[in-house]
């Protein structure tokens, strides 16, 4: 037999070894799976498997038994490259004591076992070997580094073909597998585009549907705010027209408590006035009413932190040393806006309103008296003065017109 014809026939055997359409897959020779090297892995696991599940041999004076679909663990999770069971057992022999045994994966890999007590598990394309403890004479190879069993297998098929009939044969076999090839390659390709089609039409899809889901819920949060946001807008406003109405009714209370409290002084005021004039007595009388001087009486009995809210919004007058008259308001915990001289005085010799009105109020310029509860008092020079925002515990008394006589 010619060497092209063994070649051609040999690559025959491999390639009809992984086409079970067209024959059966090959079995080891002598049914020795280590014996089986040199082709692609996956043939080798099926040349191995196809018939017998399970058989023992040697590699290097080591004797194996090896079981197919069969995986171990623990192992470790690197693996080395071996193109058949025979060079994973080659090199689980020489890892000595280290590789009690090692599962072989029919892509081409070598996972050696880790520890002498480990367990198996079926798992698909994958041969588990096993050390037997056994040690053997092993005869020397026909042909090292060759293709083992396989090779003279199809040695010996073909040494009992004629050379025509090989030849023939051989070209048929390529010739349909080149047309199978070129068939799966075209599929595989149409396959491919398809599915690029197919993969950008879902995503395009999903990205619709994502975004149409993200409107959703963008709208609905903003749907939900503005419901919350009324709803704190209503709440706020009722609790403020319940605690307005509440002050109110409080003011409304002190009002008329003031009022009757005034016209008590009034009319005592004008007992004591009708009492002196009918004795001829010689009382001045005062350059106000009864009524301003009963409530500078009362006034000036408070202190800075008791005078509000008490006398909020009142309106008073006082008399400076020329005779002119000053109108005053108190507005109780307000700050100051304008264009003003402030004079700071950080203790003040007394908390009575009206005894610092009377004394300020000698000074042309003087506009304002801002005090506050910690005992300071602030009297304002020139320019222009107002009331300003809110500010607790800090009370601003303004004149409400000019002095008159």
């Amino acid at each position: 037999m010619t060497p092209t014809c063994f070649s051609l026939f040999f690559l025959s055997l491999l390639l009809s070894a992984a086409r079970a359409d067209t024959q059966a897959p090959l079995a080891a020779a002598g049914g020795n799976c280590l014996s089986l090297s040199g082709g692609r892995p996956n043939i080798i696991y099926d040349a191995c498997c196809s018939q017998a599940n399970s058989g023992k041999g040697s590699v290097d004076g080591v004797e194996f038994t090896y079981t197919c679909g069969t995986w171990a663990m623990p192992y470790k999770t690197t693996a080395v490259d071996a193109g058949s069971a025979r060079e994973c057992a080659q090199l689980c022999a020489a890892a000595g004591k280290d590789c009690p045994a090692a599962s072989w994966a029919s892509r081409g890999k070598c996972y050696f076992i880790t520890a002498a007590s480990y367990s198996s598990k079926p798992a698909n394309s994958i041969l588990l070997l096993e050390k037997t403890g056994q040690l053997v004479v092993e005869p020397e190879p026909t042909q090292p580094g060759g293709c083992g069993g396989l090779v003279d297998a199809a040695k010996t098929q073909c040494e009992t073909d004629s050379t025509a009939k090989c030849e023939a044969k051989t070209k048929e076999q390529e010739e349909a597998l080149r047309a199978e090839c070129a068939e799966q390659v075209a599929s595989v390709q149409s396959q491919c585009a398809g599915g690029q089609e197919n993969c950008q039409a879902q995503i395009s899809t999903a990205l619709q549907g994502a975004a149409a889901q993200c409107q959703s819920e963008k709208e609905a949060l903003v749907q939900s705010g503005k419901e919350q946001c009324e709803q704190e807008k209503t709440s706020l406003t009722d609790g403020a027209k319940k605690q307005c109405d509440a002050d109110k009714a409080a003011l409304t209370a002190t009002f008329e408590a003031e009022k009757l409290s005034l016209q008590k002084a009034l009319d005592e005021a004008n007992q004591k006035l009708q009492a002196g004039g009918g004795t001829g007595g010689s009382e001045t009388a005062s350059p106000t009413s009864p009524e301003n001087e009963a409530l500078l009486q009362e006034i000036s009995r408070e202190n800075f932190s008791s005078i509000c809210p008490k006398f909020a919004g009142k309106a008073f007058t006082t008399v400076d040393s020329q005779g002119y008259k000053h109108e005053w308001k108190l507005y109780c915990h307000s700050g100051v806006g304008g264009a003003s001289t402030p004079y700071v005085r950080y203790n003040c010799h007394t908390q009575n309103i009206i005894q610092l009105l009377t004394e300020q109020q000698e000074q042309p310029d003087f506009k304002a008296l801002w005090v506050n509860t910690n005992n300071v008092c602030t009297p304002w020079i020139g320019g222009t003065v107002f009331s300003n925002g809110y500010i607790v515990n800090h009370h601003l008394v303004l004149p409400t017109r000019e002095p008159w006589k």
